[in-house]
């Protein structure tokens, strides 16, 4: 990891500080952290809600044990396999509108707005 000896000491006003509060509070990101990202301008995202992680863990372990009841209904032929592909479709489905609505909703933040004041010049 590189070592990080140069600090930076920064002020803003309350309107300011309120907005990147928020947003480190919604990208889940420390302050640092946070700063670090816009340097590199890398791409600052939503953090999921806790249920989205959990509701997606569980489809996907639906859909594995759906996949493998149908691997040993194609080998033994003991189970109604239009019935159970009926339900392995529905689990993707599902999975695909909670994956569609998070990634909908959860686009990039809008921490990149045009400035209203002129820039001014770095100072070391």
């Amino acid at each position: 990891m590189t070592e990080r000896t140069r600090r930076i000491s920064l002020r803003l006003n309350d309107h300011e500080y309120d907005r990147v509060i928020e947003l480190c509070g919604k990208s889940g990101m420390s302050l640092a952290a946070f700063f670090r990202a816009l340097i590199w301008n890398s791409r600052i995202i939503e953090m999921p809600p806790l249920d989205y992680l959990e509701l997606s863990r569980q489809l996907s372990a639906i859909g594995n044990m759906i996949n493998q009841i149908t691997r040993i209904a194609n080998t033994t032929g003991y189970i109604h396999i239009d019935a159970l592909e009926q339900h392995y479709a529905d689990v993707n489905e599902i999975l695909q509108i909670v994956k569609r609505g998070f990634i909908e909703s959860k686009d990039e933040l809008s921490v990149h707005k045009k400035p209203t004041r002129r820039k001014t010049s770095c100072k070391r």
